[in-house]
């Protein structure tokens, strides 16, 4: 079949559906790009669909079944000589088709807010059909609690970009949602995008600023008395609800319906806690809590009453999630699953079924591996065969949708570039094979670049045709849609850093010593051939040439930070004398004062996620290491390791 511009495009699709009228203006807008000027669309009913043997007329058919939301999403986009069809589960399937459809006329949907459409007098496309299956049912973005970078603006390109890249759910905070909604609720609903309203936040609706006073009862008794909690990046930590207090739980499940019923786009309403630990330890939760439920994650201090918060949680969903069902039974309720939460208890057999399991949460596993590597034993820093346990152990406990919580941009790698889409690929056929219903990771603005191989790979390889394709041909692509000319050097980059980055589960102790060399070595050497390729190219505003220029600076502070942990690694090697490791102390504060000073100079450039988080952590770290050469002792190895392996979590 053969397209071009002065062509009568005739565009059927049921005129009620929205979704399917912004899938058509999708269609317009780019087919017109592609040609360099307005194309003639004329729209049409379905029901009044009709052939023609005009050679200069083609018919474009978008036919949606009556799926919702909750539809598993699948697609068949049909070209033959005269006629493209694209038919699909729900409505939003359609425009996912549409999206495949400009992709094989050229379009490349590069970044959010970036798009990259290529020019032509004609396209030629084969006739054939494409069928298209997601393997999972929620496949999206979390906008998180501290929602360091990601303001309202870029939400929005953030949801264009993931329906480009066929994901369909977006979970927003609540701390931000009622700032965020006059922005995206436009966007999500002619996308048809699922969303959420959760994350950490008992505090949204209970919040101790305004009730504590008069009712100190409602909040966790900790430590001989109730506590207000700490505010931290925006969020409160360190104190939860009472869970046996009844008039308290009554008040938070009367806000969530208040909450709802202002805001009846959401689709499912989180009931999740605040941040950190501070349950309750009243005489009756304690009660509720009985004897700690085992948790792999923590095996040495599973006895401990402060790591086990499983019952006094799960009453508080299930009390919440049977107050919305009662007053909205048509949406769903969420909760977590994570730390000290991390294990069902028998209560989670009495949960209403409007409960979806929006968070499982992997956040101490291991990166080095894929989740369900055996080699990921249990270790002190391989966790990844416990977080399996936990899944299955979930799945026979569950009969609801279970959503894994993901870290594929964590913040605490400081922004190095732990790339890693064959570790992302094998754990999403885990995932697909375990049962799981989908998976969500963050979204922050910067460094989007540095990660963005990450999450285009969670969202290629959660469909039936993502998993037919290799990790290594997934670089390729994306090398390929970034330089569409002489792609080869950026693939090797691509994949000498993904090599390098292989062993950072964690940096400091946890880093291997024996490869650390060889790892600046082959990091200098890509900074090296990214320089020669940016040299290369004349726009300076070229997609390519901006790319390169965050990963010559990403790379370089990459680098200062390996030669720091090089230092590290020899000041904690053996037989050494006093002076020769205070000496290697010295030199290790000189090397970290220089990153933090780097951090400065590239704050604003978008090659790492500055945020107070970043130097907070790092100078931090620098202090406590100054406390060790101010104190005139030998520096004690093992307090080095500790420092280091504290702040790379």
């Amino acid at each position: 079949m053969i397209l071009k511009p002065d062509y009568n495009y005739n565009v059927y699709y049921p005129l009620h559906d929205k979704i399917c009228a912004f899938a058509a203006g999708e269609l317009t807008k780019y087919l017109s790009q592609v040609f360099a000027g307005k194309i003639r669309i004329t729209i049409h009913d379905i029901h009044d669909k009709k052939q023609t043997d005009n050679a200069q007329t083609a018919i474009i058919v978008l036919n949606p079944q009556n799926g919702n939301k909750f539809t598993k999403d699948r697609f068949l986009l049909k070209i033959d000589q005269t006629e493209i069809e694209i038919s699909g589960s729900n409505s939003r399937s359609i425009l996912s088709g549409v999206y495949v459809f400009l992709e094989q006329c050229g379009c490349i949907w590069s970044r959010p807010g970036i798009d990259t459409i290529p020019r032509k007098k004609f396209i030629f496309l084969h006739t054939e059909k494409f069928a298209y299956t997601a393997l999972l049912d929620y496949r999206g973005f979390y906008i998180d609690s501290c929602a360091i970078e990601t303001d309202e603006n870029f939400a929005v390109k953030v949801i264009d970009w993931l329906t480009k890249k066929r994901g369909n759910y977006l979970l927003v905070s609540v701390n931000f949602f009622t700032v965020f909604k006059p922005y995206i609720t436009e966007a999500l609903q002619a996308r048809g995008i699922i969303l959420e309203a959760g994350h950490h936040g008992f505090v949204n609706f209970v919040d101790p600023e305004k009730h504590f006073s008069r009712h100190p009862e409602w909040f966790s008794y900790v430590n001989g008395e109730r506590a207000k909690g700490k505010r931290l990046l925006n969020m409160l930590h360190n104190s939860q609800l009472c869970s046996a207090n009844a008039q308290g739980l009554d008040y938070y499940a009367g806000a969530l319906c208040e909450f709802l019923e202002k805001n009846q786009e959401i689709d499912i309403l989180g009931i999740i806690p605040n941040d950190g630990f501070g349950w309750c330890e009243c005489g009756l939760c304690r009660e509720i809590e009985g004897a700690p439920i085992p948790n792999p994650l923590f095996s040495g201090e599973n006895e401990q009453f402060g790591y086990s918060a499983g019952r006094r949680y799960h009453t508080i969903v299930n009390h919440a999630a049977r107050v919305l069902k009662k007053t909205f039974p048509h949406k769903k309720a969420s909760f977590w699953a994570y730390h000290a939460m991390i294990m069902p208890s028998e209560f989670v057999s009495a949960f209403p079924d409007n409960l979806v399991l929006s968070g499982l949460a992997l956040y101490q596993r291991c990166y080095t591996h894929a989740l369900a590597n055996p080699v990921c034993c249990r270790a002190p820093h391989h966790l990844n065969y416990a977080f399996t346990e936990i899944i299955e152990k979930w799945k026979k406990a569950f009969t609801g949708d279970i959503i894994i919580y993901e870290y594929y941009a964590k913040y605490a790698w400081l922004s190095l570039p732990k790339i890693m889409p064959d570790i992302i690929r094998t754990d999403l056929e885990y995932f697909c094979k375990s049962g799981i219903s989908g998976i969500q990771t963050m979204a922050e603005k910067t460094p989007w670049q540095i990660y963005e191989i990450n999450l285009a790979a969670m969202f290629g390889f959660s469909w039936e045709s993502g998993q037919k394709i290799s990790a290594k041909q997934l670089l390729k692509n994306y090398s390929r849609e970034v330089f569409p000319g002489n792609n080869k050097p950026f693939f090797e980059i691509l994949q000498a850093v993904n090599g390098v980055m292989r062993h950072f589960g964690l940096l400091g102790g946890r880093y291997p010593g024996p490869v650390i060399n060889k790892g600046i070595k082959t990091l200098k050497s890509c900074m090296i051939r990214a320089a020669r390729m940016q040299k290369k190219i004349t726009d300076k505003k070229n997609t390519g040439f901006l790319l390169l220029k965050i990963y010559i600076l990403n790379l370089r502070y990459t680098i200062m930070h390996f030669q720091s942990n090089n230092i590290m690694f020899k000041l904690c090697s053996r037989g050494l004398s006093g002076q020769e490791r205070t000496l290697l102390l010295k030199a290790l504060l000189s090397d970290e004062k220089k990153i933090m000073h780097y951090i400065q100079k590239i704050k604003s450039s978008g090659a790492i996620l500055y945020s107070g988080f970043i130097d907070e952590r790092l100078a931090r770290r620098y202090q406590e290491l100054q406390k060790l050469l101010a104190g005139n002792q030998t520096p004690d190895v093992k307090t080095v390791r500790q420092i280091y392996e504290k702040y790379y979590f």
